[in-house]
């Protein structure tokens, strides 16, 4: 991580020991305040190297916080890559925050919200393990008892 204050020439002259330096882009947010962080484009591949097994975890520029990562620039394909495990890592610490359950109790489904059933007559929840009850409609065939309770519970229409 480069210092807030580190500016191109600061850069320039860390790494210019390894090789001659072709270009150097400061990266920095939409108000021009710097986000700690620059791509350099070394004369040759060898340069570059040089750099990396020396300064790479081992560097800490004055005035920064934590030890300079210097590495070749990710593809597409890898930053796609990162960007998707940061997505999983950011939803497993939402489940870890709320204990290990969503706000419903549903174990690693963070948002979870069941929808209510309505038992129509006739069916009766099956239990599948804690928190998971799926309706289960019963034929008439299998279950007299429950036809019967449907029929008697079953709203007639007025007749005349």
């Amino acid at each position: 991580m480069l210092s807030r204050r580190a500016t191109e020439e600061d850069v320039r002259d860390l790494f210019q020991p390894f090789g001659d330096i072709n270009e150097i882009h400061m990266i920095r947010s939409a108000d021009g305040t710097s986000k700690c962080a620059a791509f350099l484009r070394f004369a040759s591949r060898t340069s570059a190297l040089r750099a990396i097994e020396s300064l790479h975890n081992s560097a800490v520029m004055e005035g920064a916080t934590r030890p300079l990562i210097v590495k070749f620039a990710d593809n597409k394909q890898q930053r796609q890559a990162r960007q998707e495990r940061n997505s999983r890592r950011e939803a497993l610490r939402c489940v870890a925050a709320m204990g290990g359950r969503g706000p419903t109790g549903a174990p690693g489904y963070p948002g979870f919200q069941p929808l209510p059933v309505h038992m129509p007559p006739g069916v009766q929840p099956m239990s599948m393990g804690p928190n998971h009850q799926y309706p289960v409609q019963y034929h008439p065939a299998f279950n007299p008892a429950a036809a019967a309770a449907a029929a008697a519970a079953t709203p007639q229409p007025p007749s005349g």
